[in-house]
C-alpha cells in the first residue's frame, strides 16, 4: 500500500509538470506566431517601401541635378504622395551628399502590429532607402551668355542674356541662366527654379526698367560671379573645325550648297536626317504658306554664316541621328560660327522666328543651340516655345509676343549635366 501511495504522488507530480511544460509551450508558440504574422507583415511591407523609394528617386532625381535639392525634395514629395503616402506618420525625405555625388530618397511609414498588439507592442516604423549615384557632366547652366563685358547701371538690350515681352507674357527656366554680363527678366512675370549667375550685383533689381522687372522667383539662388566683367567657360565647347568631317550635306570648307529634301506630311514638311552644313547663311524654311517644320523632326544645321528658322505654325527640331565627333556633337540642332552678335544681339547668328510655336528638343532628347562668337535669338511663338538641353552664345535675346508662355529646360542647368545611377 506504501509503495501504491508513492506511484501515485510521483504521477501528481508529473501532471503538474506536464501543465507546466505545455504552458511555456504555449507560450513560445504564441511568440512564433507574433513572428510569422507581425515579422511576415512588416517585412512585405518594407519591400512595398523599397519599390515607391526606387520609383520616388528615379522620377525625382533629375530635378534634383537639374534644379537642387529644394527642388528634388518637393519632386520627391510629389511623387511620393502620388503613391499613397499622404497619412500622418508618413514622412517623404530627400538628402544630398555632395562630396560623394549621392542623392538619397528615403520613405517612413508606421505599420500596426497585430498579435504584438496584444501585448501591448506600438506600431513599428519601416522604411524604404533609395541612393542614385551622380557622374557629373561637364558645363554649367543650361543657359549661357559669354559676352564678358561690364554690366551696367541699367539694363542694355541684347546684351547677355535677355528676355522681354509685355505684361501678359511669361517664362520658366527649369534649370539655371550664366551670363557672364547682364540678366535682363523683362517679362509680365517669371521663375526659374536654379540659380542666376551674372556680372550685374545680385539679387537683380526688381520693378518696371530694373534688371528683374518680371519680378521673377529664383529658388536657387543669385550669385555675382566677378565684378568688372565675368568670365564664363563655355559648357559646348567646340569649333567649326572638329564638326566639319561629320556633315552629310553641304561643307564647311568647300563652296558646297546643302540641298533641302522636303517630306511632305499632314499641314507640316520634314526635312531628311542629315547633317546640313554651309560656309554662306542658311534660311531654313519649309515650303508652302502656313507650313511647319514637322514635330519629330531630325537635323542638324552648321554654317559659318547665318542661320534663320522660318514657319508659320511651327518649328520642331530634334538632333540629327547620324554619326558625329562625340555625345555633346550629337545634342546639336543649330551651329553658327558667324561671330555676328559677339557685342550685342543687333545681329543674330541663329534666329528662329516667324512661327505660332516652337520646340527644340524634347523630355527624351536634348538639343543644343550654339553661337560662341555671336547671338541666338527668337521672336513670335504666340503658342509658346519649348526647350530642352542648352542654348550657348555670347548673347540671348528672347522676345515672346503677346500672351505666351515660354519654357526652357536646362539638361542640368545649374548641375551641368551628368548622368546617374541606382547606387543601392
Amino acid at each position: 500500500m506504501k509503495n501504491m501511495s508513492k506511484l501515485s504522488d510521483m504521477r501528481g507530480r508529473e501532471r503538474g509538470s506536464v501543465a507546466i511544460v505545455i504552458a511555456f509551450s504555449l507560450t513560445a508558440l504564441l511568440g512564433m506566431a507574433v513572428l510569422a504574422i507581425d515579422f511576415g507583415y512588416l517585412y512585405a511591407k518594407r519591400r512595398g517601401l523599397q519599390a515607391d523609394a526606387d520609383t520616388t528617386l528615379k522620377l525625382s532625381i533629375p530635378t534634383y541635378m537639374s534644379s537642387g535639392l529644394s527642388a528634388g525634395q518637393g519632386k520627391a514629395t510629389t511623387v511620393g504622395q502620388s503613391l499613397g503616402y499622404t497619412g500622418a506618420g508618413d514622412t517623404i525625405s530627400a538628402s544630398e551628399d555632395t562630396a560623394n555625388n549621392l542623392y538619397t530618397v528615403t520613405i517612413r511609414r508606421i505599420y500596426p502590429t497585430f498579435i504584438g498588439g496584444v501585448f501591448g507592442l506600438a506600431g513599428k516604423t519601416a522604411s524604404g532607402t533609395a541612393v542614385g549615384k551622380i557622374t557629373p557632366g561637364v558645363g554649367g547652366a543650361g543657359l549661357q551668355a559669354l559676352n564678358g563685358a561690364v554690366c551696367g547701371v541699367m539694363p542694355t538690350w541684347g546684351v547677355g542674356f535677355t528676355i522681354q515681352g509685355d505684361v501678359t507674357t511669361s517664362f520658366t527656366i527649369n534649370g539655371s541662366i550664366e551670363s557672364g554680363t547682364e540678366v535682363s527678366l523683362q517679362t509680365g512675370s517669371g521663375s526659374i527654379t536654379g540659380s542666376v549667375k551674372t556680372d550685374c550685383p545680385t539679387p537683380l533689381v526688381t520693378g518696371g526698367g530694373n534688371f528683374n522687372a518680371a519680378n521673377a522667383t529664383v529658388t536657387g539662388g543669385q550669385i555675382t560671379i566677378a565684378s568688372g566683367g565675368g568670365i564664363v567657360t563655355d559648357s559646348i565647347g567646340l569649333t567649326a573645325a572638329q564638326l566639319a568631317p561629320f556633315c552629310t550635306n553641304g561643307s564647311l570648307t568647300t563652296a558646297a550648297v546643302p540641298v533641302w529634301n522636303w517630306t511632305p506630311g499632314a499641314g507640316c514638311d520634314t526635312p531628311d536626317d542629315e547633317i546640313y552644313c554651309s560656309m554662306s547663311n542658311m534660311n531654313i524654311s519649309p515650303p508652302g504658306l502656313g507650313k511647319t517644320i514637322c514635330p519629330g523632326t531630325k537635323a542638324t544645321f552648321i554654317s559659318l554664316g547665318q542661320l534663320t528658322f522660318g514657319a508659320d505654325n511651327g518649328i520642331n527640331l530634334l538632333p540629327s541621328t547620324r554619326p558625329t565627333l562625340n555625345a555633346t556633337a550629337a545634342k546639336l540642332v543649330a551651329v553658327s560660327f558667324a561671330n555676328a552678335g559677339a557685342a550685342t544681339c543687333g545681329t543674330q547668328d541663329v534666329f528662329f522666328g516667324a512661327s505660332k510655336a516652337f520646340a527644340l528638343g524634347d523630355a527624351t532628347h536634348d538639343a543644343y543651340v550654339y553661337a560662341p562668337g555671336g547671338c541666338v535669338g527668337a521672336g513670335g511663338g504666340a503658342l509658346g516655345f519649348t526647350s530642352y538641353g542648352k542654348i550657348v552664345a555670347q548673347n540671348i535675346d528672347f522676345q515672346p509676343t503677346t500672351g505666351s508662355s515660354w519654357v526652357f529646360n536646362a539638361s542640368g542647368g545649374g548641375g551641368g549635366g551628368g548622368t546617374w545611377k541606382l547606387y543601392k
